[in-house]
């Protein structure tokens, strides 16, 4: 069922692309529900998830602070080799938003918290382009 949601969702979006911008505005709890579908664990679902949160934050590149609060992280760290490149660097952006004003040039406040994997695929990762 959840598979055929989100193809349902995709299908919506390429056929009607304006709602890329009004629906994630109008229901951010979309973002919210995609990264809990990517949490079933199966590959084709995880796989769609993400392509489907590309288009949307592409979209609405403000949605990118509220990342934080979606479990995205959480994803992130159990399924760290399942990650693709695009949601590594989404992550990132999210990531370095949580700044101080003490904290190191281009370092996170939270980086010495955060297992040593998760640090360097992040320091890696580049902007979505």
């Amino acid at each position: 069922l959840a598979h055929e949601a989100v193809l349902l969702m995709q299908q919506i979006f390429k056929t009607k692309p304006q709602y890329l911008k009004v629906i994630p505005r109008r229901y951010p709890e979309i973002v919210v529900h995609l990264i809990q579908m990517m949490f079933a664990s199966k590959d084709d679902i995880v796989k769609e998830c993400q392509e489907l949160l590309m288009l949307i934050i592409e979209k609405n590149s403000r949605l990118i602070p509220t990342l934080a609060k979606t479990g995205i992280v959480i994803f992130t760290l159990e399924h760290l080799e399942d990650c693709s490149d695009y949601l590594i660097s989404l992550l990132h952006k999210c990531h370095m938003r949580q700044k101080e004003p003490y904290a190191e040039m281009n370092q996170s406040v939270l980086e010495p918290y955060l297992p040593g994997p998760l640090v360097m695929k992040l320091s890696n990762a580049r902007d979505p382009a």
